[in-house]
């Protein structure tokens, strides 16, 4: 073998085995967070029976923050609150966002059987800009906690307990 080639054929087997792995990234830009339209965490209690399976899905846009809550696997809604948000309330939940370095690495399974699900979706009017489930979601912190601060007491009690519907 040409030892010539042979740091160009490592470099490129190196960055192929890296990329497979996982290893890179995809970063939540400080651009589309500012810019969203709605940024919106989904989170369920997994595979059980239909009386007693909750999804969850909190919905943050510049004016407001939502709370819908679906019981079983038919989507039924037995929950929809809205909760208008400040100017200075949606400015800090953006802050909180984006200080959580949020990337989307890639993931090779296999994906969890039966578990929880949770799932992060940020969109620019109809455009989706960036999505991420739970196995391929990494950040600095709890995503989870930041939307949950913007939420009313009552809506925060329905997130804790969605059982008590």
């Amino acid at each position: 073998m040409n030892r010539k080639l042979f740091p160009f054929i490592f470099a490129s087997l190196f960055s192929t085995l890296t990329t497979a792995c996982g290893q890179k990234a995809t970063s939540l830009s400080k651009e589309d967070v500012e810019k969203a339209s709605a940024i919106s965490f989904y989170t369920d209690n997994g595979t059980v029976a239909p009386d007693y399976h909750w999804g969850m899905t909190i919905t943050v846009s510049p004016k407001q923050v939502n709370l819908q809550v679906v019981k079983g696997y038919s989507g039924k809604v037995v929950y929809d609150k809205t909760l208008q948000l400040t100017p200075a309330q949606y400015q800090q939940f953006i802050g909180e966002i984006n200080q959580l370095s949020i990337k989307k690495r890639k993931f090779n399974g296999p994906y969890t059987t039966g578990g929880s699900s949770e799932y992060l979706c940020v969109k620019r009017g109809p455009l989706k800009v960036f999505d991420a489930n739970k196995e391929e979601l990494h950040c600095e912190g709890d995503l989870t906690a930041v939307f949950q601060r913007l939420l009313s007491d009552e809506m925060a009690q329905v997130f804790r307990h969605p059982d008590d519907l």
